[in-house]
């Protein structure tokens, strides 16, 4: 439980194996935080429990596969991200109204919904504007995407979609600067860029 990287393989009927990074942002920025933050450790413990258990024999696990237990992994870091969101620190101070919260804003808006996508991506155009944060490039010269998911509380550039990604396209695209939800087939897929499958 102490690595933050760990390689699943399973025995089932597939090649299956992936390795899987606990490193991931949970919140954006300004209060940038990632699971292996110090002050995560709580539920940084909580998601390797979770992957752990889900890949035990039934009847404690439910997960057969590598990939299916990634699924679990991501679901459960989108139900952090919100969290946080909420300012909600630990899962033990949740109530019921939050959970009828949650369940509202996923049906209303998707994960877009749960963590007010446009509203963070409007905070950091501006914060890129007016200088206080640096635009991230890759060293062929275009717009580092990762880097810029990441300043949102995301693991991936794949999942900024709707408004928010809209409002990303046209900021850079005043600025004569490509970006795309779509990225080159270099890219890493929404998957690998937490389970990088060998």
């Amino acid at each position: 439980l102490l690595d933050n990287e760990w390689y699943v393989r399973t025995e089932s009927y597939l090649d299956d194996h992936l390795f899987f990074d606990f490193h991931q942002a949970v919140s954006p920025w300004p209060r940038l935080q990632f699971l292996t933050d110090e002050e995560r450790v709580h539920d940084l413990i909580t998601q390797k429990i979770v992957v752990w258990k889900s890949l035990r024999p039934k009847p404690e696990g439910w997960n057969v596969t590598a990939v299916s237990a990634l699924h679990t992994f991501r679901r459960n870091l989108l139900h952090l991200r919100w969290r946080l969101h909420e300012g909600v620190e630990s899962n033990s101070l949740l109530t019921a109204a939050c959970y009828r919260n949650y369940v509202q804003s996923l049906k209303t808006g998707g994960r877009g919904g749960l963590l007010d996508l446009p509203a963070t991506v409007e905070r950091l155009i501006e914060a890129f504007q007016n200088g206080v944060l640096a635009i991230p490039y890759l060293a062929r010269g275009v717009v580092d995407k990762k880097q810029v998911a990441a300043y949102l509380g995301l693991y991936n550039y794949l999942q900024i979609g709707g408004p928010a990604r809209q409002l990303l396209v046209d900021f850079f695209e005043r600025r004569n600067e490509t970006y795309s939800r779509y990225g080159s087939e270099d890219d890493d897929s929404e998957e690998t860029t937490i389970a990088r499958g060998t």
